[in-house]
């Protein structure tokens, strides 16, 4: 196949109001993803089309941002396992709910520790 070369590019929309719990129902993710592949030479259409064909059988990346998957999350706390997991969207969010609300809850005790020392002095 004549090829002088080849170009793969990826672009993405992250909003990261989610991920910085700005707004919590935007889910902590990419929400689009693009690949571009373009090639140079005078390979014919579908020869380029074949050579696409061919790189997304063996390209891992996109590969594995195809095909659905289950993500394995483990939390270790000094060595010993806290939370071991295969993921789910409905477990991802749950995560996100406990470590919202673990970090909430530290902000209140933060503000009333505070608030109690100033009223002692």
């Amino acid at each position: 196949m004549p090829l002088d070369g080849a170009r793969l590019t990826a672009s993405g929309r992250l909003d990261t109001r989610g991920m910085l719990n700005v707004v919590r129902e935007v889910p902590s993710r990419f929400h689009a993803l693009t690949l571009h592949l373009g090639v140079t030479g005078a390979t014919p259409v579908p020869q380029a089309r074949e050579l696409l064909r061919t790189a997304l059988s063996r390209a891992v990346i996109p590969a594995t941002l195809l095909a659905p998957l289950a993500v394995e999350v483990r939390l270790l706390h000094q060595g010993h396992p806290v939370v071991d997991r295969t993921s789910t969207l409905a477990d991802t969010e749950a995560l996100r709910d406990e470590i919202t609300r673990r970090q909430t809850a530290a902000a209140r005790d933060q503000e009333q520790a505070v608030g109690a020392q100033t009223a002692r002095a």
